[in-house]
């Protein structure tokens, strides 16, 4: 029997960052924008914005912005 985790289960978040890192080492800018986007709308969500995973998520993603604007 298959286990489905709920959309805003925190190793989604985890492994969506994971995928968005794997994205933006293979230079696939956009989608690694939009997994790590959504990585961190979960985890604001659910450990909230002052959380240490939220911050580190969010300087991740500044990154990501950053080399899409420069792309």
């Amino acid at each position: 029997m298959e286990k489905q985790l709920e959309a805003d289960y925190p190793s989604v978040a985890y492994n969506l960052n994971n995928l968005g890192s794997m994205y933006y080492q293979q230079d696939k800018l956009t989608e690694a924008k939009k997994l790590s986007s959504h990585g961190l709308e979960i985890r604001q969500k659910i450990l909230g914005d002052d959380h240490p995973l939220t911050q580190t998520t969010q300087e991740w993603l500044d990154l990501v912005q950053q080399a899409v604007l420069e792309d």
